[in-house]
């Protein structure tokens, strides 16, 4: 049950580890040359009972990364808070000498891990005091070590999206003492993603089907759009407006007017916008839009119904497939992380262009693209993430109420851009958080709010628009014509590709037919009792949903269709597997295992049709 067994080495720990983890070691020869920095310290030092522990000088302060004569006892200690807590994952923030980690192996024999060590120097002289067995638990998924100052937020990004389940942090002690600021930004931002998550996951309850069914159908809009990021050499170092929605929009029309006109930026709107922009006769170089609901339609109904055909629509390809095929304009694409199609017939490794994270909201594509484009100045404009005046919206949306009256006993204050306090809501303000956490993370070249009266944004200093005109633009600095000279990418691996999908396809009708079967054998020795047979069909199960759970068609179509029924059952795995009575654990398995798999069959049943087509 998504278990595999680990085979023993005789190799060093380091050596080891290198060969475990084969991105440790070539961090470790590429930074080998570079020195230890002047103000971190470090020294190894030996108890009486022979236990190695390092000596840590950082700043003003010093501390061993263990107690000094009782580094087991004391791990014993930090790991009491986890008895009784169902977590299926957790992460160690510092590797230290291990202490803590062999404790955790002992203690917690089944349960999975991961390691971050925010200290390449310490890293290295960890491992060459770690014994090999420690490193070779099969349950220790991944071990990284921190390259740059913004490292954790990439590696928080990815790890804990990919990571089913419950997921714990747990942080040295030494390490919140040492490096304390760096500590709690690491806290901060595992909390952060980890809620964002839980949102998301949410959302894909919501939308799962509408993603990966609006992949197949849009995949002939990617094949023959560009995508926007081979138009990098138009915005590089150019300064971008991105425009967005809030109330406070209608205040700035006369100035995204004058910035238009005099080409001193570009003008990017981020959903309904576009629709407050054209009431007022202004047609933004682009319009983005990325929103998988069937009603997204709504955002560009402005453009249709007066058939503009002089804005470019960038749109992240899960959106609703109805914008695309009746938009006048040109069209772009951007491939996000709920594109699974697209991203296995044009991975980043092969294109060289980015892959957008999904967010909460278009404004927060929005800055990735622009982000990624490597633009210069940022400028957010109607980015309220707040009420104004009583609105939620920008007047001129035909298809919301911008007067929308908030109840203050269901609001939350929040400190708006001049220090005062303003209402928001929740929604908001998760985005908002999600926001700073994108800003730090892209850590883009600058980052303007123009937004008068919203909520502050941390990694965007507020300044009125009328004085970023004066102080950092200047006519005639972008190219109108930067739509020109598009390529689309090469088609001619899409049939070959299409081949060995349609060869996981049918590996995977053979495999979920092979499982129905298990299943029925399964249920059949409950029923009659028989325990050896069930003691003999379990292995065959785990190498046949192993089978499933590993096939290219399982990872592209299914799972990502019922990504929320996949999580709910990763919950369950590590009680089925600790049940020790054979009758118990094959009714568990029944139960758990046969619900998902009727999903499955549900959703195959539902998606066949389109996936024909593509």
């Amino acid at each position: 049950m998504f278990r595999k067994e680990g085979t023993m080495t005789s190799l060093s720990g380091l050596s080891f580890l290198k060969a475990k983890f084969p991105k440790i070691k070539l961090l470790i020869e590429a930074e080998h040359h570079k020195k230890i920095p002047k103000h971190l310290k470090l020294s190894t030092a030996v108890n009486q009972a022979a236990q190695s522990n390092i000596f840590a000088e950082y700043q003003d302060r010093k501390a061993y990364l263990h107690n000094f004569d009782y580094p087991e006892k004391e791990a014993v200690q930090f790991l009491s808070s986890l008895q009784g807590e169902h977590i299926d994952h957790i992460v160690f923030y510092g590797i230290g000498m291990g202490y803590h980690i062999q404790h955790f192996q002992k203690r917690f024999p089944n349960a999975t891990y991961s390691v971050y060590e925010p200290r390449l120097a310490i890293a290295e002289q960890a491992v060459t005091h770690i014994t090999k067995e420690v490193f070779e638990d099969v349950h220790w998924r991944s071990f990284e070590i921190s390259t740059s100052p913004s490292h954790y937020l990439h590696f928080l990004q990815s790890f804990i999206d990919r990571t089913p389940g419950t997921i714990a942090l747990a942080i040295l002690p030494s390490y919140e003492y040492l490096f304390e600021q760096e500590t709690n930004r690491f806290k901060e931002a595992f909390d952060q993603i980890l809620k964002h998550k839980h949102n998301n996951m949410m959302v894909s309850q919501k939308f799962g089907l509408h993603w990966v069914e609006n992949s197949l159908r849009n995949f002939k809009h990617v094949c023959h759009t560009p995508n926007i990021f081979q138009q990098k050499p138009y915005f590089k170092d150019k300064p971008i407006v991105l425009v967005s929605a809030g109330p406070s929009l209608e205040q700035e029309i006369p100035y995204l007017r004058q910035i238009k006109e005099e080409q001193s930026a570009y003008i990017f709107t981020a959903g309904s916008s576009l629709s407050v922009l054209i009431n007022h006769g202004i047609y933004p170089d682009a319009a983005c839009s990325y929103d998988p609901n069937p009603l997204n339609y709504r955002v560009v109904d402005k453009v249709k119904d007066q058939k503009i055909d002089r804005i470019p629509l960038i749109f992240g390809s899960s959106i609703g497939e109805h914008i695309l095929d009746e938009y006048p304009g040109e069209k772009l694409h951007v491939i996000t992380t709920q594109d699974t199609v697209s991203s296995y017939f044009f991975p980043a490794v092969n294109t060289g262009y980015p892959v957008v994270q999904d967010a909460s909201s278009i404004a927060i594509i929005a800055l990735q693209i622009a982000s990624k484009l490597e633009c210069g100045l940022i400028i957010l404009v109607g980015q309220n993430f707040g009420y104004h005046n009583g609105n939620q919206y920008a007047s001129g949306i035909d298809y919301v109420n911008p007067t929308q009256q908030f109840d203050p006993k269901l609001s939350i204050q929040t400190e708006d851009v001049e220090g005062n306090m303003i209402y928001s809501n929740p929604s908001f303000l998760s985005m908002k958080k999600e926001m700073e956490l994108y800003i730090k993370m892209l850590n883009p070249k600058q980052v303007i709010n123009t937004t008068k009266g919203g909520a502050a944004i941390a990694g965007a200093n507020f300044m009125s628009l009328t004085a970023v005109i004066d102080q950092y633009l200047s006519a005639n600095t972008i190219d109108s014509n930067w739509m020109h000279q598009q390529e689309l990418y090469p088609l001619h691996h899409i049939e070959p590709a299409k081949y060995q999908l349609e060869q996981e396809h049918q590996k995977v009708q053979k495999s979920m037919v092979e499982i129905q079967h298990i299943f029925r054998d399964m249920s059949w020795y409950v029923q009659e009792q028989q325990i050896e047979s069930l003691s003999t069909l379990f292995p065959i199960f785990d190498t046949a949903f192993e089978r499933w759970l590993n096939n290219g068609f399982s990872k592209m179509i299914l799972i990502p269709l019922n990504r929320v029924h996949y999580e709910r059952l990763y919950q369950q795995v590590e009680n089925i597997f600790q049940e020790q009575h054979p009758v118990e654990k094959a009714k568990a398995i029944l139960y758990y295992y046969g619900s998902f798999m009727q999903q499955i069959e549900k959703s195959y049943t539902t998606i066949l049709p389109l996936y024909k087509q593509l």
